[in-house]
């Protein structure tokens, strides 16, 4: 279901008995849901599990007003028909809205592929909608607007959270404009940086053939703490999701084609076309390899990587 859709509910005040919602942008998720609220004139009511909420199935309306019930990330309904027969069925919750709220829902599941007309979609905001609701909030310019947008990675909370810095440093500051102060707040680095650590980094080098970084970083990560098998596990992730990006690099959607969010694609574009997609295989086989080695005790965990990245650029 598109977003649109549901912006059209809360026009007409016609709401589906249920919604499930996903996708990275929670700000605009939650407004959403505070509109439906709003229009049904409800509270919201938050329940941990479904299974927990549908304990009051076909009696809770019956007792008491229309209420919006918000679960989230429960992953028992996920995996359980019985769980989804009530979600389901028109005489539970008679007057109840219930929407189901998922930070990430993987497409290849029986419960994507069984609700997939019910779940809506919130992916970050176009550009040209950030601009807009940016100079709704401070009259910045089209640059600094765009720097904002690409270091928060188009993540309007991240992004709302940068502007109420700059709107404080503008009130402590007199006729600042907020141009001034947004340059000022660049530079003593006070506004986000996205993060960067060194299994990213490790990543990156790995994925863009820069060998003699990628095991000066990889005695980087061990330093800070991070362990073998995360590493590993990052390795074939991103291998995948760079395999993905090039298989379906002619689509203009590539979400949905490959399930992997905007920032996963982002990301996996910027590593396309160094490997070839055999080769890219052949990292995801050598990963899955040492892990299951490291798991058997065939493998020893200090040199699992090394044996990885050998095998794979000789």
């Amino acid at each position: 279901m598109d977003v649109s859709v549901v912006k059209s509910h809360i026009q007409t005040g016609k709401f589906n008995r249920y919604y499930i919602f996903t996708g990275p942008e929670v700000v605009v998720r939650s407004a959403y849901i505070e509109q439906i609220a709003k229009v049904r004139k409800a509270p919201i009511k938050t329940f941990d599990t479904f299974i927990e909420l549908s304990k009051f199935a076909r009696t809770v309306s019956l007792l008491s007003d229309a209420s919006i019930y918000v679960v989230t990330d429960d992953t028992q309904i996920i995996s359980d028909d019985k769980l989804q027969s009530v979600l389901r069925d028109d005489r539970a919750f008679r007057n109840d809205t219930i929407i189901l709220v998922f930070n990430n829902i993987d497409k290849r599941n029986k419960f994507y592929k069984n609700f997939k007309d019910e779940i809506v979609e919130f992916e970050y905001l176009p550009e040209s909608t950030l601009v807009n609701y940016i100079k709704k909030q401070l009259a910045l310019s089209n640059r600094n607007c765009q720097s904002l947008i690409d270091a928060c990675d188009r993540n309007y909370s991240a992004i709302l959270l940068e502007l109420d810095k700059v709107k404080h440093y503008m009130a402590m500051h007199g006729n600042l404009s907020a141009d001034d102060a947004f340059d000022k707040l660049v530079q003593s680095n006070t506004l986000y940086v996205p993060p960067r650590d060194a299994i990213f980094d490790f990543i990156d080098a790995v994925l863009t053939r820069k060998i003699k970084k990628a095991y000066a970083l990889l005695d980087e990560c061990y330093a800070s703490g991070e362990f073998t098998l995360n590493i590993l596990s990052n390795l074939f992730n991103n291998a995948r999701y760079v395999l993905q990006v090039q298989t379906y690099s002619g689509s203009n959607k590539l979400t949905d084609v490959t399930g992997l969010t905007p920032f996963q694609v982002k990301l996996a574009c910027g590593r396309k076309n160094t490997y070839s997609p055999d080769k890219l295989i052949e990292l995801m086989k050598l990963s899955q390899s040492a892990e299951l080695g490291i798991k058997t005790g065939k493998i020893d965990d200090e040199v699992a990587v090394e044996y990885v990245l050998a095998r794979f650029w000789t």
